[in-house]
């Protein structure tokens, strides 16, 4: 038992965020006024000031990491093709071997994703 020190209740260990800078490994919020807080400075004007200077000042950065999450995603769904069907084929001469994924997201708030595989030039 942990007491937060936000509410003051006092809360089982896994209702505390892990932090090894803290001296027992836990926050000293509990996940539910942490997540409160968190969620009040983002909305308020002090957060949204702080988000938008950090995303000016670290484009090529975020930029960088969306593009590294997309490769993954890319060679996740290879993997999972690969893994499901056997050995990609190419759409276009038929050969099976290497193959990338194009991938065409239409909808992104739907989930849906359109996938072409083609044979690597």
């Amino acid at each position: 038992m942990k007491q937060c020190s936000k509410c003051t209740l006092k809360k089982e260990l896994k209702e505390f965020n892990k932090d090894f800078r803290y001296s027992l490994g836990y926050k000293g919020w509990c996940k539910a006024c942490e997540s409160q807080y968190n969620k009040e400075y983002s909305r308020s004007e002090q957060g949204i000031k702080t988000i938008k200077d950090y995303r000016r000042k670290n484009k090529k950065y975020i930029r960088e990491q969306k593009r590294q999450r997309r490769k993954s995603i890319i060679r996740d769904w290879v993997k999972f093709f690969s893994r499901e069907y056997g050995t990609p084929i190419c759409q276009i001469c038929g050969k099976k071997g290497k193959v990338k994924l194009k991938q065409y997201i239409r909808t992104i708030s739907m989930g849906i994703i359109e996938y072409s595989i083609f044979h690597n030039s």
